[in-house]
């Protein structure tokens, strides 16, 4: 505690309070829109489909392009390629399903109104 300043603890406890805060603040407001929006979960399918395969495939075959490309054999190339590819595939498709199934409820449920 020698080296250790009042303002560098006011510090660590404040970034503490809004590491606790900002999840909790998260779960709320998701919570409240699944109360407030009627079909959240095929919204969330849809944004999910989309970043799921943007972080896990898309970027980083990406990243490892930009990064290494001029450094890497054919072989290595071809693989992110393909890596590349079924990223987009899997997004496109998940995408597509999300979008068809709020589709049908939307026009389900403007069938039950009339």
């Amino acid at each position: 505690l020698t080296n250790f300043s009042w303002t560098e603890m006011a510090r660590s406890q404040s970034v503490m309070l809004l590491t606790a805060l900002v999840p909790s603040g998260l779960a709320i407001a998701c919570c409240a829109a699944a109360l407030v929006l009627p079909y959240v979960a095929e919204l969330m399918a849809f944004v999910g489909a989309l970043l799921t395969m943007s972080i896990s495939l898309i970027i980083p075959a990406l990243m490892h392009l930009a990064l290494m490309g001029h450094e890497l054999p054919w072989w290595l190339l071809v693989f992110d390629g393909c890596v590349l590819l079924l990223g987009v595939a899997c997004a496109a498709v998940g995408a597509t399903s999300a979008l068809q199934c709020l589709q049908v409820k939307l026009s389900s449920a403007g069938d039950s109104v009339s």
